[in-house]
């Protein structure tokens, strides 16, 4: 479902289906990767990283996509700064 000049319109109208993009299929990727941001935006950093691997491992052909491998990126990138924390000298500590 799409918004054009004010009113809903329905993907399927445009034979999506004809070039080549799976509607459902992208529709499944979004809400996952939408689930995901939510889970992190709460604290639940662990629960989104594996809500995202868990979409790739399914179907990495179809799941790897840019929007996906850079959630997870910076995702990762959270986890290890919440692992390593600067003490006042300036060395790590776990």
């Amino acid at each position: 479902m799409a918004l054009e000049r004010g009113r809903a319109v329905d993907l399927a109208d445009y034979g999506a289906d004809l070039i080549g993009v799976d509607v459902e299929e992208t529709l499944l990727i979004e809400a996952v990767n939408n689930y995901a941001i939510a889970a992190m935006y709460t604290c639940e950093l662990q629960e989104a990283v594996s809500t995202l691997e868990k979409l790739i491992q399914e179907d990495p052909a179809a799941h790897l996509v840019d929007c996906v491998v850079f959630n997870l990126c910076t995702m990762y990138e959270l986890s290890c700064d919440n692992e390593v924390k600067p003490n006042a000298h300036g060395g790590g500590v776990r």
